[in-house]
């Protein structure tokens, strides 16, 4: 880690231990956004990036003022806690079981950490606006970095490490990907935060279409399938909330359409996406073969 790492990380720690408890999640976000996977300290063959760091000063946080997720435990609360412990028992079913196990340690310590952190700091619908409204906020300055990107033909965040200065180039595009180690992860944060700022959308006059205008920012200036997709469906399920009281039954359709497509395809249903290819190049056939090949 090099100076400019330990002063964010040392800062972002002071922070998440003395902020409020509705503005609590801040640091977080910031430390997801702001800081590559390049800075972290190395234990033994355990990596603490600084988002792990993050996550763990906020254990300590709640720890000390003893907060809890509203509510108890809930059912996706149960889910998620039942798929932690499938991730580790299933690491025996590899070849190679002990390293397997170490990256899946990795996997639901970020997963289960950052979920039940929210959890504290949420209680209510008022502090999930407040959390969406930060998001907002903190994806203004990413998103105006990717743009830089597709102008410069350079990455900014690369001076912490972890990412390259040159961006990425398909098919004559430049694939801005900001602080996150791809640019599908960085085109996915935006997509997926577009329902998101929709739902602000009545709750403030400039922070909904700022935070709506860097996500779309995110999406296009990524130059990737995934985003667009992500982008596409965000937004069949923000048209279909007027009929959201036929989920269950959509649910049913869906399944029964994917059985029929099934039956009527020459190669397996799942093989659909390998004809999707919405920013040209995509990879959609390997993804395909390997869940034929699980």
């Amino acid at each position: 880690m090099n100076a400019l790492g330990t002063i964010f990380v040392i800062v972002n720690s002071l922070a998440l231990l003395a902020l409020p408890r509705r503005w609590a999640a801040l640091p977080l976000l910031v430390g997801a956004c702001y800081m590559t996977l390049g800075q972290g300290v190395e234990i033994g063959p355990f990596s603490f990036t600084i988002i792990r760091i993050l996550a763990l000063v906020g254990f300590v946080r709640v720890l000390v003022r003893g907060e809890r997720p509203a509510g108890g435990l809930n059912g996706m609360d149960r889910l998620m806690l039942v798929w932690s412990v499938w991730a580790l028992v299933s690491s025996a079913f590899h070849n190679e079981p002990q390293n397997v196990l170490v990256n899946r340690l990795g996997l639901v310590y970020n997963t289960l950490g950052i979920y039940f952190l929210l959890r504290c700091f949420c209680q209510g619908m008022d502090d999930v606006v407040q959390l969406v409204k930060l998001t907002a906020v903190v994806l203004v300055p990413v998103a105006l970095e990717m743009v830089n990107e597709q102008i410069t033909g350079r990455n900014l965040f690369s001076i912490f490490g972890g990412v390259s200065e040159e961006v990425a180039v398909r098919n004559d595009r430049l694939r801005s990907q900001g602080s996150f180690a791809h640019a599908i992860l960085a085109g996915t944060v935006g997509a997926v935060c577009v329902p998101l700022m929709a739902g602000l959308w009545r709750k403030g006059a400039w922070l909904p279409k700022a935070g709506m205008l860097a996500c779309l920012a995110m999406v296009f200036t990524s130059a990737s399938s995934g985003p667009l997709g992500s982008l596409l469906l965000g937004s069949l399920a923000l048209l279909l909330w007027r009929w959201r009281h036929w989920t269950r039954q959509m649910r049913i359709a869906a399944v029964i359409g994917y059985v029929l497509l099934d039956l009527v395809m020459k190669a397996p249903a799942y093989y659909l996406i390998a004809r999707i290819d919405l920013a040209g190049g995509s990879t959609g056939w390997h993804r395909a073969a390997l869940i034929e090949s699980s």
